[in-house]
């Protein structure tokens, strides 16, 4: 194999990942000094990044035939801060007419706010394993949801004098009469039930109604992929609480999800009261994300890079010699217990006993592409595991099976767009 033929081959791809990779380390040092420097301007950066990457989401999610969870609540409450924030911008820059109860003066959007973020969308980060992970936009983009609301509303919280100087048309964090425009207290009332109340009008109402209702049919019929179905396949004892309830079922699950919201919320009263319990829990949270983005890189991208590279030079038609000494890699004794493992028998239906049934090897195959596909984040692991469903629909082998997660993550590695 000639050296320089293989650098020239590899060149476009090494540009293509050392280009992601400058931008989102600029991305990161922009956003930390906007945060440092300006903390009363941070809010501007999730109004402007919100709605690019929520667009790119959207066909790429689209694509993969998962795009019913952009109406989780955490796109919901991302999507409401942004237009919180740009509406605002508007009604102080463009003269826009105020909304009802859209007053300068009145605290109690930013609580409903601050509830939101520091609760679910915070906790959020930790529960769907969010990583920093520069060169991926996919998991950019879902540590964006989680993290970016957190740091904006912790710079609108503990410099509301700067933002209010600055700022003049946002709504207030303390009411006027407050003696500091960053020192003052929350009820119950604005940090739990008004935010509550508000979470089930605008969010749980129409999910329900869309999700079970509207939509239900055509989800099943064209084998879509949503949040609640990915929480059953995920959480076993969700999954038997609601098998268990019946027709039910999609109630009990509004409401395990409403208590869970409601309990991260309890938190946001600590929060809100001090600064450095607010600060270290921020911080912590970053620093779970940096956590999981090293494990990425260290344990999975390096394997995942060299065999890119590897499947590169073979499909140029380079020969590859490998030595059969070296001890296989996690990956290779991964996919080499899949082939070795032997399928079960396909029952054939009751009417022709001829025709195999396809069933029971693809929940075979399924579990097995669950255990190649773990070392992704949750909201891609269940865009990768909907993708290979698709797949092995039509691939009823074992055999199979190898060729169909190589498939699936090509198309994870491949950037929005191409």
């Amino acid at each position: 194999m000639d050296p320089k033929a293989v650098k020239k081959l590899l060149k476009p791809l090494k540009l293509r990942d050392e280009l992601a990779f400058f931008i989102g380390v600029c991305n990161l040092i922009c956003d930390t000094w906007v945060l440092a420097r300006c903390p009363e301007d941070f809010w501007l950066v999730h109004a402007v990044k919100t709605p690019v990457l929520f667009f790119i989401r959207y066909f790429d999610y689209r694509r993969a035939a998962t795009h019913y969870y952009l109406l989780d609540f955490c796109y919901e409450a991302n999507a409401l801060f942004a237009c919180y924030c740009i509406y605002g911008l508007g009604c102080g820059v463009v003269g826009l007419p105020k909304l009802p109860g859209f007053d300068t003066d009145n605290p109690r959007i930013f609580k409903v706010v601050f509830a939101w973020v520091t609760g679910p969308l915070s906790w959020g980060l930790a529960l769907n394993r969010n990583s920093l992970v520069f060169h991926s936009l996919d998991m950019t983009t879902n540590l964006f949801i989680h993290a970016t609301p957190c740091l904006a509303v912790w710079a609108i919280r503990w410099h509301a004098d700067r933002v209010l100087d600055k700022w003049q048309f946002l709504p207030r964090v303390c009411e006027p009469s407050s003696p500091s425009p960053i020192y003052c207290d929350a009820t119950a009332y604005e940090l739990l039930v008004l935010p509550l109340l508000v979470y089930i009008l605008i969010w749980q109402v129409p999910y329900y109604l869309v999700m079970f209702k509207v939509a239900a049919k055509r989800i099943e019929k064209r084998n879509y992929d949503t949040v609640y179905l990915y929480m059953l396949r995920t959480i076993k004892p969700l999954a038997a609480i609601v098998k268990a309830a019946g027709s039910w079922g999609p109630l009990v699950y509004m409401f395990i999800h409403a208590l869970g919201c409601s309990l991260c919320m309890l938190l946001s009263f600590i929060w809100w009261r001090s600064y450095w319990a607010h600060t270290i829990f921020l911080a912590s949270m970053v620093a779970l994300a940096v956590w999981n983005g090293s494990t990425y890189y260290f344990e999975v991208f390096a394997e995942k890079y060299s065999k890119t590279i590897y499947e590169e030079l073979m499909r140029q038609g380079f020969t590859i010699e490998l030595n059969p000494d070296a001890p296989p890699t996690n990956a290779e004794k991964t996919i080499n217990e899949v082939i070795s493992r032997p399928p079960r028998p396909p029952k054939p239906p009751a009417n022709d006993a001829s025709t195999p049934s396809m069933t029971t090897t693809e929940g075979t195959n399924e579990s097995l592409g669950a255990d190649v596909l773990s070392d992704l984040d949750t909201e891609t692991s269940a865009r990768a595991m909907n993708q290979l469903r698709k797949r092995l629909s039509k691939q009823l082998s074992t055999d199979s099976v190898k060729a169909a997660l190589q498939a699936t993550r090509e198309s994870l590695a491949k950037p929005v767009g191409e």
